[in-house]
Parts: structure tokens; C-alpha cells; sequence
């Protein structure tokens, strides 16, 4: 109650008087009765089990209300009344869970809930926002990992995670992806898992078949996006037929998936193949961008025009890189980000004579003949551009 603010109350209030009335009605339908009156309450009797995360549950099929049969295990816990205490004392004791905090989903969305609620007010506590980092790198993000595929889980985290800045989200995933995954046999079995899952589904992806393919890979991307996003984009730039399919299919990603989406893409325009591993070569030996450079470009301008996703990571990168005087390769991230966000296609034959006589023509008999050919990139979609011009008023 001291740090979550009475907006988050209220939203949770509301939150919990809805699924309180979702699960009455699932309880009282019948096959007779499709739509019953719901009232106040279900009477229930109470019941004692072993299991402390079922303290306070209830399951109204069977009209039971749980207690937990050790009725004092509340009143030697330390309580957490300041900032700092969630590192010093929640902290502590949640590493005995470490990931397995997911199977304590109403005691992850509280978390979230008092996360939120300390950086918006973090003038008022101090190191808040380096105690928050601290819970989402040892708790929330690991957790996620494990949720099977929740989406409730990663949207209660992303609430907080959109509140940090750029460079401390990217941190968070970098070490989520690099570190975690290493820690134990759980962990490993988990990342091999979920690579075999996502190439199976890259493996199905055809034209005729996008929206299937879309649901089961924001299906993986609820748990593990670092990972799915990481064998995707591989598998992009080794065949670059998928470059124009994949855009597609991301439509049904949620708002922190396509976060960790721009960190991987930011991490594959580098070159990188891991740690340990050689940097690709941008260039082929003729001067031209290389093969996997091209499919990676176009892939990156079709899912920023197609999808929501904040355009922030490619601007900062390519003002980045046009500082070192090998950045010439990585002019075509940008070119495929112009032509496709502005609606611009860039004719690849040679000039007809058609073309030239229209060229002394009026205005709207020279604009026809110079149309693209594809019908999508005939007009820039406005939406696409106030989301551009909105980044780029926000990043200055």
C-alpha cells in the first residue's frame, strides 16, 4: 500500500472484481442454462490443505474456500516497508525460489504492481530504480521463462519494463538471454526446448499458412523472446525468402515481445554470431552488401512498417554507426527503412521510352507513369508515418 499509487488500485480492484465474476459464471453455466444470474456471492465451506499457495483460493465448482493448515506461517516473515528492503529482505528469500516464482502468479503480479509503482515515484525513494532492475534481473524475468507461455505474465512485466529507459531495458535482455539460460540442467533443457519448437515453426512457415505460423510463434514468444526472436532472424538470413513471409506472422506479438525484438535486431545488424564467434563480414568482395545483411534489411523494413514497433533501436543504431567510416554497408538498413516506412519503391529496370516521353509531360501524367509496381507501396500508410515522425520527435 505505501508504494502502489491509488491509480494501480483501483485498476486492480476493477481487475479482480471481473475475474471474480468470470469465474461464478464458468462455475454456475450449465448445459440448461447458458446465462445465469450472478449473485454476490457463492456460499463455501472451508477447507485445510497442506499447500501454502492455495491459502486464500477458492474453487467455486466445488464451492470450497482454501486455508492453509498452519494458520501462524505469516508472523515470522520479515516485512518489506521500505524500498531497499526488497533487496535486503524480499530478495534473499526469493533466490530459494529463483524461477520458480512462476508457479506464485498472484504473488508476481503484486510485485509487478509495487515495481510499477516505486519507479513512477521515484523521486520519493531513494535507488529505486536500481532495486526494481535488481527484482526484474533475479525474479520477474526468469520467471517469465517458465510461465508456459503466459501472456498475463509478460504484459504485467512489461508494464514496468516500459518505464525504464532504452539503455536499461536492453541491459535487462542481454542479460536475460546471455546469462540465464546457462545457469543450470533446467535452463539448458528449457533454451533447447524452445529452439526446436521455433525451427519446427519456421520449417511450416509458406504464403498460404502466415497466420497459423504467427499464432504459434506468439505463442513461444510469451515465454522466451530472446530466444525465439535469435533462431528466427537467424534463419532469415540464411534464406531470404523468409524476409517478406515473417512480417506477417509477427502480427500477433505482444508489446514486450516487440521490445526484445528490437534488441535482437540491433544485436544481428552488427555482425554478431555470439560470444566466441567471429563478426560476419558486412561486405561481399565486389563491394556489395552481403547476402544475409540484404534479407536482414528487408525484413527489418517490412516488420517496422506492418507492426507497432518502436522505431527507436534502427535510428539510434545507423546514427551510430555513420560515424565510422566503415558504415557504408549499413546504409541499406536504411535505404530498406526509407523506402518501405515512406512508401517509396525504387523502379529496378531500366527507364522505358514510355517513361521518358511521360517525363515532359504534366504532373499527373508523369507521377502515373513512375508509380511502383507493387500496389501496398503505392501510397504511405499515414499511420506508419505519424509513428516515425513521433520517435523521432521523442529521441530528439
Amino acid at each position: 500500500d505505501a508504494f502502489v499509487s491509488e491509480k494501480i488500485k483501483k485498476r486492480v480492484s476493477i481487475l479482480k472484481e471481473r475475474a471474480q465474476q468470470s469465474r461464478m459464471k464458468s462455475a454456475l453455466t450449465t448445459s440448461d442454462n447458458l446465462n445465469p444470474n450472478i449473485p454476490d456471492t457463492i456460499p463455501t465451506k472451508r477447507v485445510l490443505v497442506l499447500d501454502a499457495l492455495l491459502d486464500g483460493t477458492e474453487d467455486l465448482v466445488k464451492k470450497e474456500r482454501y486455508v492453509f493448515f498452519f494458520k501462524e506461517w505469516r508472523q515470522d516473515l520479515p516485512q518489506c516497508t521500505q524500498a531497499e528492503h526488497l533487496t535486503t529482505r524480499f530478495l534473499p528469500l526469493m533466490r530459494l525460489a529463483g524461477y520458480r516464482t512462476y508457479l506464485a502468479t498472484d504473488l508476481l503480479q503484486t510485485l509487478n504492481y509495487i515495481l510499477e509503482g516505486i519507479i513512477d515515484s521515484n523521486a520519493n525513494v531513494p535507488n529505486g530504480r536500481l532495486h526494481c532492475t535488481n527484482m526484474l534481473r533475479e525474479i520477474v524475468l526468469p520467471s517469465i521463462s517458465f510461465s508456459d507461455h503466459n501472456p498475463g505474465t509478460i504484459a504485467d512485466a512489461w508494464e514496468v519494463c516500459c518505464r525504464l529507459t532504452f539503455q536499461e531495458r536492453y541491459a535487462l535482455y542481454g542479460e536475460w538471454f546471455n546469462d540465464f539460460y546457462k545457469k543450470n540442467v533446467e535452463t539448458k533443457l528449457l533454451k533447447a526446448h524452445t529452439e526446436r519448437e521455433i525451427k519446427d515453426i519456421m520449417r511450416r512457415v509458406a504464403k498460404n499458412d502466415v497466420r497459423r505460423s504467427g499464432r504459434d510463434l506468439g505463442k513461444l514468444a510469451h515465454s522466451n523472446p530472446t530466444i525465439v526472436f535469435n533462431i528466427m532472424l537467424d534463419q532469415i538470413q540464411q534464406m531470404d525468402n523468409l524476409a517478406t513471409l515473417i512480417p506477417d506472422a509477427c502480427r500477433y506479438l505482444g508489446d514486450c515481445a516487440y521490445d526484445v525484438l528490437g534488441y535482437v535486431l540491433t544485436e544481428k545488424w552488427t555482425g554478431s554470431q555470439g560470444a566466441g564467434k567471429m563478426v560476419k563480414k558486412k561486405e561481399k568482395d565486389d563491394g556489395m552488401p552481403a547476402t544475409w545483411l540484404r534479407s536482414l534489411a528487408v525484413f527489418t523494413g517490412m516488420v517496422f512498417k506492418k507492426q507497432s514497433i518502436d522505431v527507436t533501436p534502427l535510428l539510434r543504431y545507423v546514427a551510430a554507426r555513420l560515424r565510422y567510416p566503415d558504415s557504408v554497408p549499413d546504409l541499406i538498413l536504411l535505404n530498406e527503412f526509407v523506402t518501405k516506412l515512406g512508401g517509396i519503391e525504387i523502379l529496378g529496370s531500366a527507364t522505358t521510352d514510355d517513361q521518358v516521353t511521360a517525363a515532359g509531360c504534366a504532373d499527373s501524367v508523369k507521377s502515373e507513369a513512375f508509380l511502383a509496381v507493387d500496389v501496398e507501396n503505392r501510397r504511405a500508410n499515414r499511420r506508419v508515418l505519424e509513428r516515425l515522425k513521433e520517435s523521432l520527435r521523442r529521441n530528439n
